[in-house]
């Protein structure tokens, strides 16, 4: 018997709302109708920091009044139900929506056409289905049709007063309690959002009226930074950016963009792909517009310069670029929005330039939100990683199955796939050891319904070769999976070197910055940096003679910055440590001040410009272990490692793994590490010279 839980499939949204609506109406005959006012999906949330006025949540009232006593008359015929017919292979729906003013029914007629008749004739809809209670009744070909009351307002906030649009919607084009159609759709997703003529991202209704100023500082704004990249060819050498400062500093006007990222759209899976294969992405808030490329453009200065974000008050901006750097900038379709800005236009052809895994898409995917954990793979079958040769989906969408049994047979699909197979146990991640301990599934499946909490040490684009030689001999990694009864295992080869005995609290790279405004209270107000903390704790748990002492620091250092895995070979030491040194100084310097911002930092000096290079290094550490082995090695490991966990360097892998023993010869994946010393195929050649084996280990 496999030991994974069943997940117990949830009905569709559609069905709720059906339900629930058929149980409203059954109460309708019986008492006054009435509908206290639901909440958009996470508004909640987000009370304590956007509070509403009085007059716009009188206005908001009135207006969900007004649209209950319009369509009260259609939801009572509810034996007038839209009934869908049977989609036929590589056809789509289509809405034709009638025009109409602000305040007028919604009509629309669907009609089912050939994908390719079909491309460059629609626009399509990108939103959140939000509350299941939240819904509205629209009028489609003649009868009722009831879908989300965030796709009502942006229907209405869309259609043309003068003539139909043409749009495609999902809750609308797409059966959702016909689970067939569902799975042939969701392949397709993909193909329909990159044939639309545009995307509209629809935001959600302007209740507290910022829109228009919060666009016109995004716009603004990017007018100068465009300028200064056009000048300076790289955002690098745009010099810094210093008081008085040349764009906007008003913290009030920055806190008007961090309430638009913070709006739910920003944080669902689906969205990623359907505006990131848009020809061009329309983001409405409200009657306000916006390119979709101007928020990207911003929220990458922000990303890349802390100069920038302090000025922002870093207004959370990451959550745009994230998704975009991960998964967007790497989609090929050439007709996109993606090419016309400078700064999003430069990182997508440096993204295209790199290798790229499917499971770097899921990674990047796993801070959004989902409401059924299969779509965090089935919302990225779009992506040309996602594809075999012949063009099918790497899986076929199961929405009957288990969720754990989905990712499991991921795992195995992917195992098996000569791309993705040596990074598929990289992708493991367990926040803590409690998260380890109660795993239901095998440790070495990577759980993709998890929120994303570190950095895989593993990439196709990095230098690391732990698990291979420096002879002739390339080696390929190998594993079977075995059903051992009350699990599924993973037999792998490798070599186990070495014990844990100390490891650190979890790192946030932003305690070992240079810049004091970026660190926590509790590290403000210690007596020492970080960088010097951790030493010194490495140092008594492993200690050395003073002969060694150098080597140590040299492995210390080098674990800080895991040996600058984008380089395309080992960082010369000689640079190595200077570059370090002044880093310490820069970081020495700021604990004894009271406070430093990123001017007190002349990036364009020689030391200044030295220690960026090991700061930049260091967003890889985040919810990470420094930790040190029996032999005094430095590594940094996953945030569930312990003292006593053994490290592994695994046949044909890249990187060491730490694991943790089951019992019965059998153990647990851990994560993936960096150990100074074993990086570069030292203990493989070992191997081959006899002085130490490999034997075959069970992961469970």
């Amino acid at each position: 018997m496999l030991k994974y839980a069943v997940r117990c499939s949830k009905p569709s949204p559609l069905t709720i709302m059906k339900f629930k609506a058929s149980i409203r109406l059954a109460l309708s005959k019986f008492a006054p109708k009435h509908r206290t006012s639901s909440s958009r999906l996470h508004q909640k949330d987000h009370q304590a920091n956007h509070a509403v006025s009085g007059r716009s949540q009188s206005r908001s009232r009135a207006q969900n009044r007004k649209r209950r006593d319009r369509h009260s008359t259609a939801m009572d015929d509810i034996a007038n139900l839209y009934r869908y017919e049977d989609l036929p292979a590589e056809h789509i729906r289509v809405i034709k929506l009638q025009p109409g003013s602000q305040g007028d029914p919604i009509v629309c007629e669907v009609a089912v056409e050939h994908r390719k008749d079909a491309e460059n004739t629609y626009d399509a809809i990108s939103y959140v289905w939000g509350d299941p209670d939240d819904i509205e009744a629209i009028t489609c070909n003649g009868s009722v049709l009831l879908i989300p009351g965030n796709l009502f307002e942006a229907l209405g906030a869309i259609r043309n007063p003068a003539s139909p649009s043409r749009l495609w919607a999902d809750s609308i084009c797409i059966n959702q309690d016909d689970e067939s159609e569902k799975g042939h759709q969701v392949k397709k997703m993909g193909h329909i959002y990159e044939n639309a003529r545009a995307v509209f991202v629809w935001l959600g209704s302007d209740v507290e009226e910022i829109a228009k100023d919060c666009f016109d500082l995004i716009r603004d704004t990017n007018t100068y930074l465009c300028k200064q990249l056009e000048r300076h060819q790289s955002i690098s050498k745009v010099p810094s950016f210093r008081k008085p400062y040349p764009v906007c500093s008003d913290p009030a006007a920055w806190s008007k963009v961090r309430s638009l990222v913070r709006l739910p759209w920003f944080s669902r899976i689906w969205v990623i792909q359907e505006v990131g294969l848009a020809k061009k992405g329309i983001v409405m808030w409200g009657r306000e517009q916006l390119n979709f490329d101007e928020l990207v453009e911003i929220g990458l200065w922000e990303v890349f310069r802390n100069d920038f974000s302090n000025i922002t008050g870093r207004a959370g901006l990451e959550t745009v670029v994230t998704p975009f750097y991960d998964i967007q900038a790497t989609y090929r379709n050439k007709d996109t929005w993606r090419s016309n800005l400078p700064l999003t236009r430069q990182i997508t052809e440096e993204q295209l330039e790199k290798s790229l895994l499917f499971l770097q898409v899921l990674d990047g995917s796993r801070g959004g939100c989902a409401s059924d954990p299969r779509d965090r793979i089935y919302a990225f079958l779009g992506h040309p990683h996602a594809l075999k040769e012949n063009g099918e989906t790497i899986v076929e969408p199961q929405y009957g199955e288990p969720v754990d049994a989905v990712y499991l047979d991921l795992a195995c699909t992917l195992l098996n796939h000569p791309r993705e197979a040596p990074f598929v146990l990289s992708y493991v991640h367990f926040p803590s050891t409690k998260e380890l301990e109660e795993r239901i599934m095998p440790s070495w499946v990577p759980d993709w319904d998890t929120g994303w909490y570190q950095y895989s040490t593993a990439s196709p684009r990095f230098w690391y070769k732990a698990g291979q030689s420096n002879g002739e001999t390339q080696y390929q990694f190998q594993s079977e999976v075995c059903d051992q009864g009350d699990i599924m295992s993973l037999n792998i080869q490798g070599i186990i070197f070495g014990r844990l005995v100390w490891t650190s609290e979890p790192v946030s790279w932003n305690n070992l910055s240079m810049h004091r405004n970026l660190w926590d209270e509790e590290t403000q107000y210690s007596n020492e940096h970080l960088v010097d903390t951790l030493l010194r704790d490495g140092f008594k748990a492993a200690p050395c003679t003073p002969e060694r002492s150098r080597d140590r620091e040299d492995s210390f250092s080098m674990a800080l910055v895991q040996g600058y895995p984008g380089t395309k070979k080992r960082e010369d030491m000689f640079k190595h440590r200077r570059d370090y040194q002044a880093y310490l100084r820069a970081s020495r310097r700021a604990m004894q001040l009271e406070s430093n911002s990123f001017e007190d930092l002349d990036t364009g000096s020689d030391q200044g410009g030295a220690a960026v290079a090991i700061e930049s290094q260091l967003t890889g550490l985040t919810a990470r272990k420094f930790a040190c082995t029996q032999d005094g090695q430095f590594a940094t490991v996953p945030g569930a490692a312990e003292a006593n966990d053994i490290c592994c360097v695994v046949i044909g892998l890249s990187v060491p793994f730490i694991l943790r023993p089951a019992g019965n010869g059998r153990y647990y994946v851990v994560g993936d590490s960096y150990v100074h010393g074993v990086m570069e195929g030292e203990l493989v050649d070992k191997m081959e010279m006899g002085g130490v084996k490999q034997e075959t280990i069970t992961l469970i």
